[in-house]
């Protein structure tokens, strides 16, 4: 079962997620056009976590905010949001990164929509559409003002703890007394 599952989910198992594999065992998988994938990584935190276990149908349409599997040119397989449609290809982009994917996909490259997964016992009910555009442009609220309240502390730490500005500050307080 083990081999199966690392073929289908194209990916290696680790130690922490054998509870995972056996929960995988328990679950007989009737329908061919449904794959399973184990998720790697952070850029769809917190929508999806590492070692949570997805379930792909390969059948369905995909449209803007739905979450896909898709595989890259050099066979690496990966899990993000579609954010658009475009004539060249599928505009792609984690949930958790602040800029979009620079290879736009393929339809050919689509291997499935995400439907539903597993964190340990809990199931993950993927939002896709619309409420996953919205759960999506959230997230990038949420990233972008991660982002760009660390560069106003790193220029507010660089402003008063730069040694000129100090300098400064300490002639002007010191003049200040001496008046």
């Amino acid at each position: 079962m083990q081999d199966r599952l690392l073929n289908t989910a194209g990916c290696r198992l680790e130690n922490h997620q054998e509870e995972a594999c056996h929960e995988i065992q328990k679950i007989q998988n009737p329908h061919p056009d449904i794959s399973q994938v184990i998720c790697e990584g952070n850029s769809m935190f917190p929508t999806l976590r590492n070692g949570d276990i997805l379930f792909a149908d390969r059948q369905a349409k995909v449209r803007a905010g739905d979450i896909v599997v898709y595989s890259t040119a050099d066979g690496q397989r990966i899990v993000h949001r579609l954010v658009a449609h475009c004539e060249s290809g599928l505009l792609t982009q984690g949930d958790n990164n602040r800029l979009p994917d620079s290879d736009l996909v393929s339809k050919e490259q689509v291997l499935g929509k995400i439907l539903f997964g597993f964190r340990g016992r809990k199931t993950i009910n993927c939002k896709n559409g619309k409420t996953g555009m919205l759960r999506f442009r959230l997230f990038q609220t949420r990233v972008q003002a991660k982002y760009h309240g660390f560069i106003v502390c790193r220029w507010l730490y660089r402003l008063l703890f730069d040694e000129q500005t100090l300098k400064k500050f300490c002639r002007h307080r010191k003049q200040r007394k001496e008046d």
